[in-house]
């Protein structure tokens, strides 16, 4: 039987054991990756290339060369899954100390560093994290109390409620203030109208602005009014104590810009910093880099990411933010990784030529000698390129290929349900691959909200959120049009009943 302290050196000497392993099975440009842990550090890591073993073991290796303690290495990523995927991965290398390195999207450490210091930010408390439901409350308050040209046509008032909220937080994510968005619009204005090339040079409009160039100047004027929405917006949260999810990285950076002390606790605190898919970062995420470590002398910042992997540039992700962290923090070390342990050689060909990367001229190369027959086809609409696939699927089958040896992988969920539609139209045997979570389920999520005013009726909230449920069969403009009165979701049940009788 082992003792305490002999079973913990057997744990220790385990780890070791498991992590040399792992490192002795690095390729040398992963390897390189690893071991280049002093300086800024840059990896333009391909699909399936082993990023995440190569951030894991990097982490493990800081650990095993240097004093610093696990609590002193930061890793930022994108995603809750991400989150996941690296805090086990680095758990098989170092086992219980992986919890004590701090594995966080950028949000949920940004939400951290709020917490602890939400008072320089002018608040006398944690601001609350806005919802979208109460988001929609907001937006509807302020274009009701206020008089409007553009943004709110009689018609329908709400016509323009999500193109005025994804504009307004793609400017946040760019660090735009509503002065700022403003010169921009002015600039771009005198731009046209300064332009010799926008002015007619015969007809009856000689000497004047052509006429495209009028219509795209009064879209610029509209555009004005989202100014003034926009301010009217961030007081109206700000009056309430709220905070947006865009405000979230905005706040976190402005602490650490304005606050000498904020930024010295966190270069006291995270020695070694990891940014992984960094080429999603959006503009307000590399401010917050920025802020803390520009001034510091070679920072020990590893980021990895890929051009051909950019997928949240609908959320002011950037390749040129990706790009500028070669210089940044002075001249970063380089590394590549190329060799893919995921796909066969003709696929990597394939994909090399659709979309090379714009960072290095290297190639992707695969790690396995299988190779199979590959095709690439083009086709104007969706259902024909479900109908080739059909058809393709029957020459199989009927070749002998089993039927459940062929897979057809459609962009999103909502696809599914057409493409099953259209196979079976074509006498292809199939079944969905899909696994559909009950709590996601939308007739259960609303059966949740409707529990939760049975455990309290006076749970305001929660029976306002009831009326805005689909399910209900309520319109939505109603729903808000009957709510709007109703401050922070003042309402009881008497008054729902009221209305019944009413009726």
């Amino acid at each position: 039987m082992f003792c305490r302290l002999c079973l913990s050196e057997y744990n220790t000497c385990m780890e070791k054991t498991l992590y040399a392993e792992a490192l002795a099975k690095l390729n040398p440009a992963q390897r390189q990756a690893v071991e280049a842990i002093d300086g800024p550090v840059m990896v333009i890591a391909g699909p399936g290339t082993g990023k995440t073993e190569v951030l894991a073991l990097r982490i493990a290796h800081i650990l095993e060369v240097t004093d610093t303690p696990a609590s002193g290495v930061l890793c930022l990523t994108f995603t809750r899954s991400g989150v996941r995927a690296m805090r086990e991965r680095l758990e098989r290398h170092i086992g219980s100390r992986a919890h004590e390195v701090t594995i966080s999207t950028f949000h949920s450490f940004a939400i951290e560093i709020i917490e602890k210091h939400f008072e320089l930010l002018d608040f006398t408390r944690m601001p609350r994290l806005l919802d979208d439901r109460e988001a929609v409350f907001i937006v509807d308050e302020i274009l009701h109390a206020n008089e409007w040209e553009h943004l709110r046509p009689r018609g329908n008032p709400a016509t323009y409620f999500s193109d005025i909220k994804s504009l307004i937080s793609l400017l946040k994510r760019e660090r735009m203030t509503p002065a700022d968005f403003l010169a921009e619009i002015e600039r771009d204005i005198a731009e046209l109208r300064d332009n010799p090339d926008n002015i007619s040079s015969r007809g009856e409009r000689k000497g004047e602005l052509k006429k495209e160039v009028l219509k795209k100047i009064e879209s610029l004027e509209r555009t004005r009014e989202v100014v003034r929405f926009y301010e009217l917006y961030e007081a109206e949260k700000k009056d309430r104590g709220l905070m947006d999810y865009d405000d979230v990285l905005e706040y976190a950076v402005r602490l650490v810009e304005e606050s000498e002390d904020v930024r010295a606790d966190m270069r006291e605190n995270f020695l070694y910093v990891l940014v992984d898919e960094h080429q999603d970062s959006s503009g307000v995420q590399n401010s917050f880099l920025r802020a803390v470590w520009q001034d510091t002398d070679k920072p020990n910042i590893f980021v990895v990411g890929d051009d051909r992997q950019l997928i949240y540039g609908f959320g002011g992700a950037s390749l040129s933010y990706f790009e500028d962290f070669k210089t940044l923090f002075g001249r970063a070390e380089l590394i590549t990784l190329v060799e893919n342990y995921r796909s066969t050689a003709p696929i990597l060909t394939l994909a090399d030529e659709l979309l090379a990367s714009e960072l290095t001229t290297e190639k992707l190369r695969s790690n396995t000698d299988e190779s199979y027959e590959l095709y690439l086809s083009e086709y104007s609409y969706p259902r024909d390129e479900v109908i080739a696939a059909a058809m393709h699927f029957k020459r199989l089958i009927e070749s002998g290929t089993p039927a459940n040896h062929c897979a057809l992988l459609v962009p999103k969920n909502r696809h599914v349900r057409g493409a099953l539609s259209i196979l079976r139209d074509q006498g292809v045997p199939v079944s969905s691959g899909t696994i559909t979570s009950l709590f996601e389920a939308r007739d259960v999520d609303a059966f949740r909200r409707v529990l939760a005013v049975v455990a309290d009726p006076n749970n305001s909230t929660a029976l306002a959120n009831t009326l805005l449920d689909r399910t209900s069969g309520i319109p939505v403009i109603e729903a808000h049009t009957y709510l709007r009165p109703h401050k922070n979701y003042d309402l009881t049940l008497a008054d729902l009943v009221q209305v019944g009788s009413d009726a």
